[in-house]
C-alpha cells in the first residue's frame, strides 16, 4: 500500500474515535453543537501554535486565494459538522451515517468533471462496495424524515467538498497551509454558531477535566486526521481518497466495541470486511497516482 493511501486511512481512523470524545463532552454538560465548536476552535488554536513554532511561512497566502481557503473551512469543515449533527437530530445516527457516506459518490462525480479523473470499473466497484459496507456497519434502521434526508445529503455533499476544494488548494499551497487556514475560517464560523461566553463558562466550570478533554478532542479528532488526510490528498486522486476514508465507520464500530462494550453483530462485521476489501481494491489500480507540487 502506498504512503499517501496509508496517510488517508490513518486520518480516517482518527476521525473514527470521535464518538469517544463527544460522549464524554456531553456527560460534562456540553451540547453536541458546543462540543463540535470546541473541537474546531481548539484545532485552529493548536494548528496556529504548531505552525508558529514549526513553519511561520504556513501563514503566508495570497489575498486572491483567501476565498478558496475560506470556502474550504466554512463549507467543508464547519457546515459539514452542522448538517451532520442536524441529520442525527432529525433522523437517527445510523441514517445520518449512511447519508454522510454518500460523499464518495459526489467526490467521484465532481472529480471526473473538474479534474478529468477516469472512473474505471474497478473504481466504481470499490465505491459501491464501500457504501454497502457503511450501510451494513451503520445499520438500516431509523425513520427517514424529509428534514433528515435533506440534512444528511447536505452533510455528504459538504463532507465531499473537502476533497475537491482541498485538492484545488494543494495545487498552490502545502498541506499545512491548507489545513491551517481551513480551520481558522471554520473556527470563526463556529464562534457565530454558539454563545462564546457560555462556551468559556462551561469549560471553566468543568475544570481541568473539561479543558483536557476538549483540547485532546481538537488534537486527536481534528488536527491530526485533517493533516494526515490533506497530506494524503497531495498524491492521491480525490475520488479514491474519499472511498478510502470510509475506514472511519469501521474504526468507530471497533472503538465502540473496545471502549463501550458495543459488540457488533454479524451484519456489521460483514460491512467492515466489505470496506476493507474496497480499500484493498483501490490500492491495486496498477497505475500511478496523480501528484501535485505544492508551493511552500
Amino acid at each position: 500500500m502506498k504512503k499517501h493511501s496509508l496517510l488517508i486511512i490513518a486520518g480516517a481512523s482518527f476521525w473514527g474515535v470521535m464518538g469517544i470524545f463527544s460522549r464524554s463532552a456531553e456527560k460534562m454538560g456540553f451540547s453536541t453543537l458546543e462540543a463540535a465548536a470546541l473541537r474546531i476552535i481548539w484545532a485552529a488554536l493548536l494548528l496556529s501554535a504548531i505552525m508558529l513554532i514549526k513553519d511561520k511561512s504556513a501563514f503566508r497566502v495570497r489575498l486572491r486565494d483567501l476565498p478558496l481557503l475560506a470556502v474550504t473551512g466554512i463549507v467543508s469543515i464547519f457546515a459539514m459538522s452542522f448538517f451532520y449533527l442536524s441529520a442525527i437530530s432529525a433522523a437517527s445516527m445510523s441514517v445520518a451515517a449512511i447519508l454522510l457516506y454518500t460523499a464518495p459518490f459526489f467526490v467521484t462525480a465532481a472529480s471526473a468533471v473538474i479534474y478529468k479523473e477516469r472512473i474505471t470499473p474497478k473504481t466504481a466497484s470499490a465505491l459501491l462496495l464501500a457504501f454497502l459496507g457503511c450501510v451494513l456497519i451503520a445499520g438500516v434502521g431509523g425513520n427517514v424524515t424529509p428534514a433528515g434526508l435533506f440534512y444528511g445529503l447536505m452533510a455528504g455533499i459538504t463532507y465531499a467538498s473537502y476533497s475537491i476544494f482541498g485538492k484545488k488548494a494543494l495545487e498552490r499551497y502545502s498541506a499545512y497551509t491548507v489545513t491551517l487556514w481551513a480551520f481558522i475560517f471554520a473556527a470563526l464560523s463556529a464562534l457565530f454558531a454558539v454563545n462564546p461566553v457560555s462556551l468559556i463558562s462551561k469549560t471553566v466550570q468543568g475544570g481541568a477535566g473539561a479543558f483536557a478533554l476538549t483540547l485532546a478532542m481538537g488534537l486527536v479528532t481534528a488536527v491530526i486526521p485533517f493533516l494526515l488526510y490533506t497530506l494524503g490528498l497531495v498524491g492521491t486522486q480525490a475520488g479514491k481518497a474519499s472511498v478510502m476514508a470510509t475506514a472511519e465507520p469501521m474504526v468507530a464500530t471497533l472503538a465502540g466495541m473496545l471502549v463501550f462494550g458495543e459488540i457488533p453483530g454479524i451484519v456489521s462485521v460483514v460491512g467492515m470486511l466489505l470496506v476493507i476489501f474496497a480499500i484493498a481494491l483501490l490500492n491495486n489500480f496498477g497505475r500511478r497516482d496523480l501528484n501535485f507540487k505544492a508551493e511552500k
